[in-house]
């Protein structure tokens, strides 16, 4: 037998009355809560989740990982949720080559430390000798030739205590990352970060060596690279031979929000395949898919779930299907697209013009109920203002801020009155440096959704399909957490009315079918009750 709950007006009167009832509810509701997805779709999304280039397509790469897990959890979710999806804003987008590229490389064994203790940068920033200590005896039970003075040129050249010095501290001390080699497997590559490059035709695979390096931050190195080299001698031209080019480099997306601004003495590059590219960003954001049902009234899927569905598609292990798409404006292919920079800032300003339906948009927002919730997953920092116009990720935070704040406090009237919302972002951040970390954190917190102070994070598959549980269950509980059901007051215009609200409570649904009955008195009784 079903439960009912009412919820019942007793009014008293001096005269006499009956009731009578219409057989007509007066409404029922359903808002299921909004969803905004904004997913970087910036170069650096070519990479896998430890930052080696890998390509779009490619079953590591942060995309399709990101995009499958995506479509899981949507699909899960179909019945609870309303959808849509965001992405960054892209101009000036062309096919290239992507290379895998790492930097400051050393061949030194003795640079290597695969497992460092937090003394290994203190000591690097500071010169404190107990962390040094604690430094070479941690790395030393995984390398027993490291030697935590074997520092790059760029750290000795700035002092201790002086901001690039710090900063270079963090960034590139000490190597953590060890690849093969393969003109020399006794002579690996020892470094702690790899980034894309972007060129032209295949480059192949190289070993550069900067012969007029200045480890003054800011200066453009120009490097010779030869097809081979062995040996674990860090001096120029030990072990450096086969064809040689020159080559010289700009700074992708990820250096800039990191605050690279060198490259190093030596790095090495090798080819993965094609590419989309752009190295520059119109500064704001691009809705894909506006937020709505993905189910319709009989339970089939919508033109909605079906477009949130195609744009995620991850075209995995299919190089040519990535790079199919002919439409001058890669904004629309049917599929979305990774190039360009980071612009956060004006990703979430078209966010928040969205849900305040400015700006040519329809708000989503449908009922003064209604929860609102974005999702943010990324890869990387900011690294361009609204303009375009790039800056470092400390710089441009304070902004990106700014803008989630506003989003927890719009003002919208529904029917005749102003309504206040909270939207809040959920940050979800993908195979990010421990640097990076520290900036979403900030993110997550003005959003409403950290974890003890934190983000989300994900450092491999694995981790992203456990985050994003957690971030949709999250959503669910916090949309679907009310009070008892209850009806508002409502002012009787005619004293000779009563309204009667029932629920009918539900395990499987979180909303409870309800109705709200107007009841025509006749004064022909006394009382009731």
């Amino acid at each position: 037998m079903k439960k009912y709950i009412l919820i019942l007006w007793v009014i008293l009167c001096s005269h006499p009355y009956s009731l009578f009832a219409g057989d007509a509810d007066l409404f029922t509701t359903q808002a299921n809560p909004n969803v905004l997805i904004i997913l970087d779709n910036s170069n650096s999304m070519d990479e896998d989740f430890y930052g080696n280039a890998v390509g779009s397509f490619s079953p590591q790469s942060k995309t399709v990982v990101g995009k499958k897990a995506l479509r899981n959890f949507i699909d899960s979710m179909k019945e609870k949720l309303r959808v849509g999806l965001m992405t960054y804003n892209l101009s000036g987008v062309y096919a290239q080559n992507i290379h895998n590229l790492q930097e400051f490389v050393s061949y030194e064994p003795k640079s290597y430390c695969p497992n460092p203790p937090p003394e290994c940068v203190k000591y690097a920033q500071t010169g404190d000798p107990g962390a040094k200590a604690a430094c070479e005896s941690a790395c030393r039970a995984d390398n027993a030739s490291f030697d935590a003075t074997y520092f790059d040129e760029i750290l000795n050249n700035y002092k201790i205590g002086e901001e690039p010095h710090t900063r270079y501290s963090n960034l590139i001390y000490p190597h953590t990352r060890r690849m093969d080699n393969p003109n020399d497997p006794s002579s690996p590559l020892y470094f702690k970060h790899a980034y894309p490059l972007y060129t032209g035709s295949n480059w192949g695979r190289y070993f550069c060596y900067a012969t007029g390096y200045s480890a003054n931050e800011g200066n453009t190195d120009s490097y010779t690279c030869w097809s081979s080299k062995t040996g674990t001698n860090d001096d120029y031209p030990s072990g450096y031979s086969g064809s040689s080019r020159g080559a010289s480099f700009v700074f992708t997306d990820s250096d800039i929000a990191l605050g690279y601004a060198d490259l190093g003495n030596r790095l090495a590059w090798y080819h993965v395949g094609l590419a989309w590219f752009s190295n520059s960003s119109p500064g704001n954001g691009y809705l894909q898919v506006p937020a709505d049902d993905l189910l319709d009234d009989e339970g089939k899927k919508t033109s909605t779930y079906n477009d949130v569905w195609n744009k995620l598609d991850p075209k995995e292990n299919d190089e040519a299907g990535y790079m199919s798409c002919g439409a001058g404006d890669k904004n629309t292919c049917s599929y979305i697209v990774n190039a360009g920079l980071t612009p956060t800032a004006g990703t979430f300003q078209e966010a928040l013009n969205y849900f305040k339906g400015t700006a040519s948009y329809t708000s989503p927002i449908q009922a003064w109920c209604q929860k609102n919730f974005i999702i943010y997953v990324t890869d990387g920092l900011p690294s361009v203002d609204e303009s375009g116009i790039p800056g470092t990720a400390e710089s441009l935070m304070p902004t990106v801020l700014g803008k989630i704040d506003t989003l927890r406090n719009i003002v919208k009237k529904m029917v005749g009155k102003d309504y206040n919302f909270d939207v809040k972002t959920y940050v979800l951040g993908v195979g990010l440096s421990d640097e990076a970390k520290l900036q979403l954190d900030k993110m997550a917190v003005h959003g409403g959704t950290d974890v003890g102070g934190h983000s989300y994070y994900a450092d491999n598959p694995t981790q992203l399909n456990d985050a994003l549980n957690r971030v949709f269950a999250s959503v669910v509980e916090s949309a679907y957490s009310f009070a008892s059901p209850t009806v508002p007051s409502v002012r009787m215009i005619e004293k000779d009315i009563l309204y009667l609200s029932s629920f009918t409570p539900s395990d499987k649904n979180p909303f409870w079918l309800g109705s709200l009955k107007a009841y025509q008195l006749n004064p022909d009784v006394c009382h009731f009750g």
